[in-house]
């Protein structure tokens, strides 16, 4: 369970002690901010308790997504270098279930954004929780009106099964006597993720957008429901090929491509379905395989000589059953069958091959021209001069 402030601060630095005034009461695992209009430049007062992680507009100080992340919990940033007129910002957050991915998400107003841009947000197969300001109007949401950005994202919500979190009161303050208050801040997550939402009092902020407190709670997922995932190597691989800025910091730099290949693997996964294990037909041998397969767990768990032996003997005894099985169904097909002559056939090739005898062979595994017999060989009359040359016969006092 993780809990969460997202907030449109409306300008980051004008407002670190309202920022600190809603740690100090609320206490948060991570905050979500958007509007920050840092810029390039550096923010100092942060507060000493949590990690902060930007990602500023690179055309000037409107804008920029940033998260604040509590510095127990342990996390690494997703790197995301793609331009887009979305702002983004994700980190992939480690709780006591599973992993999940932390965004923060800034749609600008006035249509500035494209459809493409919110089609390709990317959407994990793990837990994940997407918050922020959306700029997005939809009559399914308790909108009197939809807009493109709310039809867009509609799309997208019944494109990946995903489920959008709305408050139940106004996120926004109008400032103006002509614009009602409305909700444009809210979270989407998967189906199966658990998230209730609280509107904090006005008494926090003098930011036109009101907190949100997030109680979000990712379901458990059991052996039976586990998820596979297979990765789409070209695209993996194409990913990895974009190039990115190296530094003087090693530390950073490892980091840095760390988190690009974590990501590149988040963003190229998909789900396959899980495949029914078989067993064998007989129900003794499948009995053996299904004690056999609780064995090797047990084994890989205690790794005690005791359950060393029992996997083998187990494993031994299964090599026995396989082939008394074997003989059985050959004696049967023998007997049922009626013609001597394929009968005499089957006997021939079931026959076990005497051992063949070793021969000399060269480094390309074929045999060398001009090679003696193996009676040559017990008698000690051959033996070989300069590669390429041809056999010569000795006696074995020397004498030509």
């Amino acid at each position: 369970m993780l809990s969460i402030l997202s907030w449109n601060v409306n300008g980051l630095r004008k407002r670190l002690t309202e920022l600190d005034m809603l740690i100090e009461k609320h206490n948060p695992d991570i905050l979500m901010l958007q509007e920050t209009m840092l810029g390039q430049t550096t923010l100092q007062g942060s507060h000493p308790n949590y990690i902060l992680l930007r990602k500023d507009r690179p055309t000037g100080f409107r804008g920029g997504v940033a998260l604040m992340i509590h510095k127990n919990i342990e996390h690494y940033e997703i790197i995301n270098n793609n331009e887009s007129s979305v702002e983004t910002i994700s980190a992939m957050i480690k709780t006591k279930r599973s992993l999940v991915q932390a965004t923060s998400v800034y749609l600008p107003p006035g249509n500035k954004t494209r459809k493409s841009d919110i089609m390709e947000i990317n959407i994990p197969n793990q837990p994940f929780i997407m918050a922020g300001d959306y700029n997005a109007h939809h009559t399914d949401w308790v909108h009197n009106k939809t807009n493109l950005y709310g039809k867009w994202i509609a799309e997208k919500l019944e494109k990946h099964d995903l489920e959008v979190h709305i408050p139940d009161k106004p996120t926004r303050i109008s400032n103006r006597r002509t614009d009602s208050d409305n909700i444009l801040d809210y979270a989407i997550t998967h189906a199966n993720q658990s998230v209730t939402m609280e509107v904090l009092d006005k008494e926090f902020t003098t930011s036109d957008h009101l907190p949100i407190k997030i109680t979000y709670s990712d379901i458990k997922i059991t052996d039976k429901d586990h998820i596979l995932m297979k990765l789409n190597w070209s695209d993996f691989r194409q990913e990895l090929c974009r190039p990115y800025t190296l530094t003087e910091d090693v530390n950073y730099n490892v980091n840095n491509l760390t988190a690009t290949v974590q990501a590149a693997i988040l963003n190229n996964s998909f789900q396959t379905k899980k495949k029914k294990r078989k067993y064998h037909g007989n129900q003794q041998i499948q009995q053996l395989l299904i004690e056999k397969q609780q064995a090797n767990k047990t084994y890989a768990i205690s790794k005690t000589t005791a359950s060393k032996k029992h996997l083998k003997e187990l494993k031994r005894k299964l090599e026995r059953t396989i082939k008394d099985l074997k003989e059985q169904e050959k004696i049967k097909r023998m007997e049922d069958m009626e013609d001597p002559l394929k009968r005499w056939q089957i006997l021939k090739r079931d026959k076990p091959k005497p051992p063949s005898i070793p021969t000399l062979t060269d480094n390309n595994g074929l045999q060398a021209e001009n090679q003696p017999s193996p009676m040559d060989y017990q008698r000690g009359t051959t033996y070989p001069t300069r590669p390429g040359k041809n056999w010569r016969i000795k006696r074995q006092n020397g004498a030509d």
